[in-house]
């Protein structure tokens, strides 16, 4: 520990990796007491940044160690490694073009790149490095949500297993048909499980489907559940529906009435078998997904690029929905501050299917014109219908509570970005 000009040696733990190191030194300058800004950037610590406002105490060996992150700055790392036969004027020309989006700092000894990104840039950055990657230049590493916990996914085969798996560096795929004993030996050393199992609901349901909508969240989830009670798993995060509020009525986390069709009771069960967690434990009540790469919105753009896109019956009922990057990102705050409760995962502005409709004819310049019937719905997947044509206004009141905020709360800029930039970073 030392002091030059109010600036402190900090000491920041890491995990085992494949620099080799068990700590980074870095600058902080003392703001008040036992608090410091850091003041360069980290060549290996995940979930910190440059202008990070941490907490920091002396520990038994003398060093100044860093405990917890206060106030995030709002930048973002990203590590860069070039390819050993990247010539030199091929590294300084794309450094050259890097540089533009933020300050970045080298460690010769592994030829390592540290660039500190402003969120607001984090998207351009991304999208021209991952252009770069494919030209075999370099490879690349970005700590967009500050998560230095290992986490374990079950259900990391679907749309937004796959997005938590691209998010965070340390992830553990729990496998649908691993018995209790092999689940509890996958979740050594992990902190966090991530329950995202369940057959899809988009089919039409038998008898025989019902039963595996069941069993695959009901009976997969008592199994987690068993084996979270039995490790060292710190942090339970579980999924359910805004399928369990009733329909046409405004709804947040303290709406207490319930659904009462197949949707609502699968959900209600689902989470009552989640709650018997005895780890701190979080529900999370998904809405509509947008994301170009699956979810719903991947099954709309067809039809509306063909200029056959429009309304689901008269357009009333109101679609509650959240961008795919405003949902990992929330996977990561409820993460970060361990947050146990209901959240209601879904953008504040809910919008009804007719302006759904419209902006998207708008994004992509297409005509909505041809209305789809409810009854067409219905002679497609009878009883499943009901997914795509019941009317749920729900709002993210837990979320707003705690601080969350949303990159992208309104429907247009959501999905401009989306179909516009690729799929957001």
């Amino acid at each position: 520990m030392s002091n030059e000009n109010n600036f402190y040696k900090l000491s920041v733990d890491l995990k085992e990796g494949w620099h080799g190191f068990s700590n980074e030194t870095l600058w902080g300058e003392k703001i008040g007491e036992g608090l410091y800004r850091i003041d360069n950037i980290p060549f290996f610590a995940n979930g910190i940044s440059d202008g990070d406002i941490i907490k920091a105490e002396v520990s038994e060996d003398g060093l100044l160690k860093v405990k917890e992150v206060v106030e995030r700055s709002g930048q973002v790392n990203c590590r860069v490694i070039f390819e050993d036969e990247t010539d030199e004027a091929t590294r300084k020309s794309v450094l050259k073009q890097l540089q533009s989006f933020g300050d970045y700092e080298c460690y010769a000894d592994f030829g390592l790149y540290a660039f500190s990104i402003p969120q607001k840039h984090l998207k351009p950055f991304s999208t021209i490095l991952a252009e770069i990657e494919k030209e075999e230049i370099l490879d690349y590493e970005i700590d967009r949500y500050g998560i230095k916990d290992r986490i374990a996914i079950a259900g990391a085969s679907g749309f937004v297993g796959q997005a938590l798996q691209s998010a965070f560096v340390h992830t553990v795929i729990i496998g649908r048909d691993d018995s209790i004993e092999e689940i509890i030996a996958k979740l050594k050393g992990v902190d966090v499980l991530i329950n995202l199992a369940g057959a899809p609901i988009i089919k039409r349901w038998s008898d025989n489907y019902k039963k595996l909508l069941y069993t695959s969240r009901i009976e997969t989830t008592r199994k987690l559940v068993e084996a979270v009670n039995r490790s060292d798993i710190n942090y339970f995060i579980s999924t359910s529906a805004i399928g369990i509020y009733p329909n046409d009525k405004p709804c947040d986390e303290t709406c207490m009435e319930y659904a009462d069709d197949f949707l609502g009771k699968l959900c209600a069960d689902w989470e009552k078998e989640a709650l018997k967690c005895q780890k701190p434990t979080a529900v999370v009540r998904m809405g509509v997904v947008l994301g170009k790469e699956g979810g719903a919105l991947r099954q709309m753009l067809l039809p509306f690029k063909l200029g056959l896109g429009g309304t689901i019956g008269d357009g009333k009922m109101m679609t509650s929905w959240i961008a795919i990057d405003d949902l990992v990102r929330m996977y990561g705050y409820l993460i970060e501050h361990k947050l146990a409760g209901i959240f209601n995962a879904v953008s504040p502005h809910p919008v009804s299917n007719a302006v759904l409709t419209k902006i998207l004819g708008k994004v992509l310049h297409r005509p909505t014109f041809f209305p789809l019937p409810v009854a067409v719905l219905k002679l497609i997947y009878g009883e499943a219908a009901s997914v795509m044509t019941d009317s749920k206004e729900v709002y993210p009141k837990a979320l707003l509570d705690v601080g969350f905020v949303f990159d992208y709360p309104m429907i247009e800029e959501a999905l401009g970005t989306i179909l516009h930039l690729g799929e957001m970073k």
